[in-house]
C-alpha cells in the first residue's frame, strides 16, 4: 500500500498534516437502514493506519483537492492496516 500511496500523488489534510491517500468516486445511492436513509458518501479516501498516532473519528474534517469534507464513517480493512474514510460535504 505504501508504494501505491506514493505513486498516487494524492494527499489529504487532517489536523494540519498531509497524508498520502487514494480516492474513490462518489457513491450515488442512499441505502435504506433502520431509521431511514443513510446519507450518501461523496468520497472515500484510503490510507495506511500506521501513519496515525490517533485515528480520525466521525465528525472531524479533512481537506482533499481543495474541498473540505466531514468524516462520516471510519473503517479499517480486515487486516487492520488500511484506513478508509467515508466523507461527506459538511453542509449535508
Amino acid at each position: 500500500m505504501a508504494k501505491i500511496l506514493s505513486e498516487s500523488g494524492m494527499v489529504f489534510t487532517y489536523s494540519g498534516a498531509d497524508y498520502a491517500c487514494t480516492a474513490t468516486e462518489a457513491i450515488k445511492q442512499k441505502p435504506l437502514a433502520e431509521g431511514g436513509f443513510v446519507p450518501e458518501f461523496d468520497l472515500t479516501l484510503s490510507t495506511r493506519v500506521a501513519l496515525f498516532g490517533t485515528l480520525p473519528t466521525a465528525g472531524q474534517k479533512v481537506t482533499f483537492d481543495g474541498t473540505e469534507y466531514r468524516i462520516q464513517r471510519v473503517r479499517k480493512n480486515f487486516t487492520g492496516k488500511i484506513l478508509n474514510l467515508d466523507l461527506i460535504t459538511p453542509n449535508k
